[in-house]
């Protein structure tokens, strides 16, 4: 009797577990499963309204098409007090692609009268994915040592638990990055990041809050820390900001 009652337990275990294997496979991929998804396949437009460092608003753009390895990058600040018909100021974009082996940057702004703008090719072209929006989660840890450059990166990624997001209910996961990096001319940096982001069911960045403190050694140790919350305005699956990118690449060089 009692070999039987065994017998009975594991069979009755063995049916629990196959059911419960059953119903997570038929849950079908995650938020977090579906915003990797995203950014390492697709192409969108993500609008977000930020504050940075707790006190300057500004309006973030993210436009991507990940197949082509294309990024376009928009950040205008809100002056305080802003009209409805004042005009946005301390405008700066980011154009990021892959030539190549290589990570292309193109960038330009407008600080009062004052631009700025540069171009360059250098960087192996491995680190695109740094810069892209949720690019860590597509990395994961990860190593590159070449061409002068040395990186070691490290995700921590717990989930929260839901929360009520714009009207959805949405998935919370706490991230923690830490990178060491070494760029040409013996520039060292090191980047410890938190992050709480909150996923829709389809895995669009509803928000995010992080924190970041970054070390430079050039070759004296400099400090950089800053915080950035953020929230969706609005998106745009299938679309990326063409005209925008390839206009501040001509911009920047001097175009």
């Amino acid at each position: 009797m009692a070999d039987r009652a065994i017998a009975i337990a594991f069979a009755m275990a063995a049916v629990v577990l196959v059911l419960s294997v059953a119903l997570l496979m038929s849950r079908g991929p995650s938020p977090l499963d579906m915003a990797v998804q995203l950014v390492r396949n697709q192409s969108a437009t993500l609008v977000y309204k930020a504050v940075f460092n707790q006190t300057q608003q500004v309006v973030i753009e993210y436009s991507f098409n990940a197949s082509a390895r294309k990024l376009f990058i928009s950040q205008r600040a809100i002056p305080p007090q802003r009209s409805p018909n004042a005009e946005l100021s301390n405008v700066s974009n980011t154009s990021i692609w892959v030539n190549g082996t290589r990570l292309c940057i193109a960038f330009i702004t407008d600080i009062g009268k004052n631009k700025i703008r540069y171009a360059y090719c250098s960087e192996p072209s491995d680190l695109f994915y740094s810069f892209m929006p949720l690019g860590s989660l597509v990395l994961g840890n990860w190593t590159y040592a070449g061409d002068g450059y040395y990186v070691n990166e490290v995700v921590h990624i717990s989930r929260l638990g839901q929360r009520q997001v714009l009207g959805q209910t949405a998935q919370c996961y706490l991230i923690a990055l830490e990178r060491a990096q070494r760029q040409p001319q013996s520039i060292a940096v090191r980047i410890n990041t938190t992050e709480t982001l909150c996923l829709s069911p389809d895995g669009i960045p509803l928000a995010f809050n992080l924190t970041s403190l970054q070390l430079v050694e050039i070759p004296r140790r400099l400090a950089v820390s800053y915080s950035l919350n953020a929230t969706l305005v609005s998106y745009k699956l299938g679309y990326f900001d063409e005209e925008a990118f390839s206009k501040t690449i001509s911009e920047a060089q001097g175009g």
